[in-house]
């Protein structure tokens, strides 16, 4: 058993889970050096399409280094970051839970929760895809298709 403060490998389920909001952090930062280093005014609309692209980019890098199955945990505050992160794996068949609790309480509680396998013939990217397409994210979506460790880690 392997913990950290931003993934937990669980040898019995073969199932690793990860905490978004460490990800999410380093995205967010990414977001605020991007826009102040390139002095940007942005309406409400292009900053979400702005923050979708680096939550999905930190998401596929998390999914690139690694094809096992992956359970994701977002700790929800309300927030811009929250509706977006919502938004997005409503689009996806991966597997997620939202809670108020820090990761560390959720791992110590996975053990009383129930993992229902899902039957993955019938996971399908096509609404991930469209909402790529709809916010003009298309480089994304080539980044998604081109790494076969993303698709298998985002299946349920």
């Amino acid at each position: 058993m392997s913990l950290s403060v931003s993934n937990f490998k669980d040898q019995e389920r073969d199932i690793t889970f990860i905490n978004l909001n460490h990800y999410l952090n380093n995205s967010f930062k990414e977001y605020i050096l991007y826009i102040t280093e390139n002095e940007l005014i942005l309406s409400r609309a292009d900053k979400n399409k702005l923050g979708l692209h680096f939550i999905i980019n930190q998401l596929l890098n998390v999914c690139s280094k690694a094809g096992s199955k992956k359970w994701f945990y977002y700790k929800t505050t309300d927030s811009i970051e929250s509706k977006l992160v919502k938004r997005l794996f409503n689009t996806l068949p991966s597997n997620i839970t939202y809670d108020v609790y820090e990761f560390e309480n959720f791992l110590t509680e996975r053990d009383y929760i129930a993992f229902n396998n899902t039957d993955i013939s019938t996971a399908n990217f096509q609404r991930f895809f469209n909402l790529l397409r709809r916010y003009k994210l298309q480089a994304l979506e080539k980044k998604f298709k081109s790494n076969i460790n993303i698709k298998r880690s985002l299946l349920p």
